[in-house]
């Protein structure tokens, strides 16, 4: 079993348009991403479709989407809009 940090346990890992997706034993789909900057483009949206419509194994409780770096104001905004919750600067590093 691996954490995505101290306090929450993942349950099962899989991949969805090649980013990995975890879900916690909670049922939070979460997808952590190294990227030093997201912004909102059309296969952003697609992929966020796609993962609110895949069907997994255990209920979902919430999403979440955990970057290293951080997400441009539009991202940030279509994603909340979304019931996607976001995390930037996940680990500590040169972005400040």
């Amino acid at each position: 079993m691996a954490n995505l940090n101290k306090n929450t346990p993942v349950a099962r890992i899989t991949h969805l348009n090649r980013l990995t997706v975890c879900q916690t034993n909670d049922g939070s789909l979460v997808v952590p991403i190294q990227w030093d900057y997201a912004a909102w483009t059309p296969a952003t949206e697609r992929f966020i479709t796609a993962l609110k419509a895949e069907k997994f194994t255990n209920p979902v409780s919430g999403y979440v989407v955990i970057l290293t770096g951080v997400a441009s104001p539009m991202t940030s905004k279509a994603l909340a809009a979304r019931g996607v919750s976001l995390t930037t600067k996940a680990i500590p590093g040169p972005l400040q």
